[in-house]
């Protein structure tokens, strides 16, 4: 999980298995790192993902793809800089606590509660489990 404090001015990182780490600047700009550390831009993943999907907005980002690392933002990262990006991958369940909190569990047992719609959420979901689909079917295919 990632969410910029705007502030602050730092980006929370919460880790697998609880750890916890503020980094200077915005999310977006730390997330763009990690794609270019594993070998492509978040432009180039953002395109891939919208030619999977035909998304246009809350485009998730495709980090690394080994080890799978899928984050999706539940806000518009371009309008909302402090946007929260879950990583989809380590979402175990889901569950709505009202029409804008949803309670999330990892699969690492870490549980948070993020004011996010549950529609919004379960899209979001949706569209990842879409994108990963038409990328392996896209590899099998090569």
């Amino acid at each position: 999980m990632v969410q910029y404090d705007s502030g602050a001015q730092k980006t929370r990182v919460l880790y697998h298995g609880g750890g916890e780490e503020f980094r200077e600047g915005p999310s977006r700009s730390l997330i763009a790192e990690w794609c270019l550390v594993h070998g492509s831009s978040i432009e180039g993943r953002r395109e891939s993902f919208r030619y999977f999907t035909g998304a246009v907005q809350k485009i998730p980002v495709l980090v690394s793809e080994k080890p799978l690392i899928l984050l999706m933002p539940v806000l518009s990262p371009e309008r909302n800089p402090d946007c929260l990006w879950i990583s989809y991958n380590e979402i175990l369940k889901v569950k709505a606590l009202d029409d804008w909190h949803m309670n999330i569990l990892f699969t690492d047992g870490t549980a948070v509660t993020a004011e996010v719609s549950p529609k919004v959420l379960r899209l979001q979901m949706k569209r990842c489990r879409q994108f990963l689909k038409g990328v392996l079917a896209a590899e099998k295919a090569a």
